[in-house]
């Protein structure tokens, strides 16, 4: 980008002194020695989409190409947005590329990363707050859903030029990918002020989240263990008994313009049909790839190269060589400065293979890159393959497999490791060690991810170099992903974790999974918000929540243990004034569950408790007593858009000078939300109770993975 610095500030239109334009960036513990925790779990294909104009996001619609068309037409917006992902991306160990966008609501129920329907970084643009150009949803352990990382722009705001959208685009870009304000003079991070490129402070800020930009697993870190040259090329592997069936693929990155990679492909006996190569950085990159393939004296056979800014699929299609290899080379294509980026390729015996198509268009753009060959083929070979089988042979605390720290981290360690759990009686140990902490001690967090739709659902333990199992906080479970923390871990020491499945033996108890462990000083807590006592006279109780203020929630329930109702289920259900469900969750006795994020704008909730058991199931005894806890985070600032109108305000400040709010019951507070127990929100008659049901496993696939709303 070029053109004059502006006096405007990146992300408020008016008071320098009013920093706080991005919705739930994250704070970054001052003086921690560990990395930061807000980081995305698969930084390797994060993706992006543009809302097509329409598109609902709370009470408006989006219209991001109707809003600034005067500014710039559709190809210049685009060309825009792509040169600041690229100005972040490489930097780190960072890929985005563009998908297209369904054009579902915003919010709507589903994975934080890896939904199917648009970009896991959504960029719209409906009417927020004069003072404010943009905001962006943060990486937060809270924001649990598809809101996490969306982009929206100020629908009303006035740029000043090109230079000055692009610059509020890469500033909320750094908030999504979970960087904080700084505040150095030139700074894309510095809300203050006005940059058009990243300072050493925020190349540095970003490398701590995600480390420097690494090779991939076939390049070493000498140069006679990189496949850069024919003589070292990766051999592209066959499964066992391979005759052709099924297709071979490899993933790769080029992290510079220098950089290629060679692979080979060994022939197949007595087949004499083409091969197929497909080179794929669309979706996953915005590498420009040019594929080369060659014989084994390096005579080039076919060469193609691409002339897209933003990923593209190449695909070469030439007869094999009788008992002689092909070479393939990848390298950029160098036609702009689009220089590194990961791809994933394909090769295919096209007169043998016969596969499901959908399958490897999933699983190209999958974040296998970790994974050995032959777990790839797994996939295709196998109706339920499991990744890095240990075959049980890390069953127990003393057979622990040793977990290596992934490349590129620098501040601290931190771990990743994808295996799956074969069968019900299945566990798998891992041992690791900590970083130093600034402080002595620090905190682990622990992110446990299903890798398939209805897959496994697990639960983890900790244990110190003892033996002794660790006391553990839960900050969100019960939406395809399991996220805890443990305090008090001390620097440079060994430590276990354990995967196992929920309910062995109950359904749900196989399936691959990734384990991300990472470090710091910043213990999250939730907020206790509510509580009450159900009783078998009593199994539902009510609460009011006020909302002054549109903000996001992160929200579950804790329910206290009790041998009595080991079937039971703790329901929570917020209803707007009209009676709809807005946001639904629920627990078995003795755990802590939650549900995706919700936004909640200005207005009156019910926040209704409700004790419920399976058809026919009857709780022994009549004395039962059971305790919860409504517990969460509101995890933004106010976020606005109904805010543009003070008439939309059912709870407004007290006097035109007093920042509190008036809420019902003579309640005077600066708070933006309110809950109180009982509540004057009536829900309507035949409102749908919660589902009778014995699985709340089951439930929680269909609601999150499936149905795609909440409620």
């Amino acid at each position: 980008m070029s053109g004059q610095p502006l006096l405007n500030l990146v992300e408020r239109q008016q008071s320098p002194l009013f920093d706080s334009g991005s919705v739930g960036a994250f704070l970054q513990s001052p003086g921690g020695s560990g990395i930061s925790q807000e980081a995305w779990l698969s930084p390797h294909r994060l993706t992006l989409s543009f809302a097509p104009d329409g598109t609902r996001v709370s009470s408006y619609r989006s219209s991001l190409f109707q809003s600034f068309q005067d500014l710039m037409s559709l190809p210049d917006l685009e060309r825009t947005i792509t040169d600041g992902i690229q100005s972040w991306i490489g930097r780190s160990n960072l890929n985005i590329g563009f998908v297209d966008d369904s054009g579902d609501a915003f919010g709507v129920s589903g994975l934080s990363q890896g939904d199917e329907r648009f970009g896991d970084i959504r960029v719209a643009a409906i009417p927020l707050g004069d003072e404010v150009y943009a905001v962006a949803t943060a990486i937060d352990r809270g924001v649990v859903g598809t809101w996490a990382g969306d982009i929206l722009f100020n629908a009303n705001a006035k740029f000043n030029s090109v230079d000055h959208f692009y610059a509020v685009f890469v500033h909320e870009l750094g908030h999504a990918l979970g960087l904080a304000h700084s505040s150095g003079p030139n700074d894309i991070m510095n809300p203050a002020a006005f940059s058009l490129s990243q300072s050493a402070n925020d190349i540095d800020a970003l490398q701590k989240v995600y480390g420097v930009r690494q090779l991939d697993q076939y390049d070493g870190l000498v140069a006679d263990d990189r496949n850069d040259t024919l003589a070292n090329a990766t051999r592209i592997k066959n499964p066992g008994s391979f005759k052709g069936t099924v297709p071979l693929i490899v993933y790769g990155d080029i992290e510079s313009v220098t950089d290629a990679d060679y692979y080979e492909l060994r022939p197949l006996n007595e087949y004499s049909g083409t091969v197929t190569f497909r080179v794929v950085s669309d979706g996953i990159s915005l590498l420009a790839p040019q594929i080369t393939v060659q014989n084994e004296q390096g005579r080039v056979l076919f060469n193609r190269s691409s002339r897209s800014t933003v990923g593209d699929d190449l695909t070469v299609t030439l007869p094999a060589l009788a008992d002689e290899s092909l070479f393939v080379r990848i390298r950029s294509s160098r036609i702009s400065n689009r220089q590194p980026g990961s791809y994933s390729m394909v090769a295919t015996f096209d007169g043998t293979v016969n596969y499901d198509r959908a399958l490897v268009e999933t699983v190209l753009r999958q974040d296998y890159s970790q994974l050995k060959q032959s777990d790839i083929h797994t996939l295709f070979t196998e109706p339920a393959p499991r990744f890095n089988d240990d075959l049980h042979t890390n069953d127990s605390l003393a057979t622990a497999t040793d977990l290596e720290q992934l490349p590129g981290s620098l501040s601290a360690a931190r771990y990743r490791v994808q295996a799956g759990i074969s069968d019900a009686i299945d566990k798998d140990y891992y041992r690791f060690t900590t970083p130093e902490f600034a402080n002595g001690a620090g905190t682990i967090t622990a992110s446990l991810v299903s890798m398939e739709q209805l897959g496994l659902v697990a639960r983890m333990r900790f244990h110190n170099d003892s033996f002794q199992v660790l006391q553990k906080r839960v900050i969100a479970r019960g939406d395809g992903r399991y996220i805890l923390q443990v305090d008090g871990v001390q620097g440079n020491s060994d430590y276990y974790v354990s995967v196992i499945a929920d309910r062995p033996g109950k359904g749900f108890d196989t399936g691959n999974y990734s384990l991300d462990l990472s470090f710091g000083n910043d213990p999250y807590v939730l907020d206790v918000l509510g509580s009450g006592e159900l009783s078998n006279s009593n199994r539902k109780l009510q609460h009011a929540l006020y909302v002054a203020e549109t903000q996001m929630f992160h929200l579950g329930i804790q329910a206290s243990r009790n041998p009595l109702l080991s079937t039971g289920i703790v329901w929570m259900t917020i209803h707007n004034k009209a009676g709809r469900v807005v946001w639904r969750g629920a627990t078995r006795p003795g755990e802590f569950r939650s549900a995706n994020s919700v936004v909640l704008k200005p207005g009156s909730y019910s926040i209704q408790i409700e004790l419920a058991f399976p058809p026919g199931w009857i709780p022994a005894g009549n004395g039962f007593v059971l305790n919860y806890q409504i517990q969460g985070k509101n995890v933004s600032d106010p976020m606005g858009p109904e805010l543009i109108n003070p008439a939309n305000m059912p709870f407004p400040h007290c006097s035109p000078t007093s920042p509190e709010f008036c809420y019902p019951g003579d309640i005077h507070t600066v708070d933006p939300f309110i809950l109180v127990n009982g509540g004057d929100v009536t829900i309507p008659p035949g409102t749908p109770p919660p589902p009778p049901l014995d699985d709340l496993n089951l439930w929680y696939w269909y609601q999150n993975w499936q149905n795609g709303s909440q409620g």
